[in-house]
């Protein structure tokens, strides 16, 4: 089963890399939107400056108590209404969550660009994610650079 990166930038135009068993890419950046069959596996990747990411304490309560909570447990860190925001977590422990925050016109604008050309993602992950390591780290590109800072997600 072939699987693809596909990454947006921040004008929602994308490239891709088709990638090995072990994650490594088996050929050059390439752009539009991969060929892809039926069986493809691809993970999408929304550009940095359309994902703000968090480290926050864990609310209380069961994974649909969190879902319900957690979005208006981060709304003072927001300039927009939290009701325009898709919200996303993982877990750093028992008592920490990553939160990945984007918004629902930006996420679905993604989705309906991979949708129209039979493209279902298996997942979507903010660009600093794919970042090596896990101290501070600066990537230049032209016209951008990110930034990671050694205490942040």
């Amino acid at each position: 089963m072939p699987r693809y990166l596909v990454r947006f930038l921040s004008d929602l135009h994308t490239e891709w890399l088709p990638l090995g068993r072990d994650g490594a890419a088996l050929a050059a950046v390439q752009t539009g939107l991969p060929p892809v069959g039926a069986d493809d596996a691809v993970v999408a990747v929304a550009p940095a400056e359309d994902v703000l990411l968090l480290d926050v304490p864990r609310p209380p309560g069961n994974a649909r108590q969190l879902a319900q909570a957690l979005p208006f447990a981060i709304e003072d860190r927001l300039a927009v209404p939290v009701e325009t925001q898709h919200v996303a977590w993982t877990a750093l422990g028992q008592d920490r969550l990553r939160v990945a925050v984007i918004a629902r016109v930006r996420l679905q604008a993604m989705l309906d660009a991979l949708r129209s050309a039979g493209i279902e993602p298996t997942g979507l992950l903010p660009e600093a994610r794919l970042l090596p390591g896990d101290g501070a780290l600066v990537l230049a590109e032209p016209h951008r650079v990110l930034l990671r800072p050694a205490s942040g997600p």
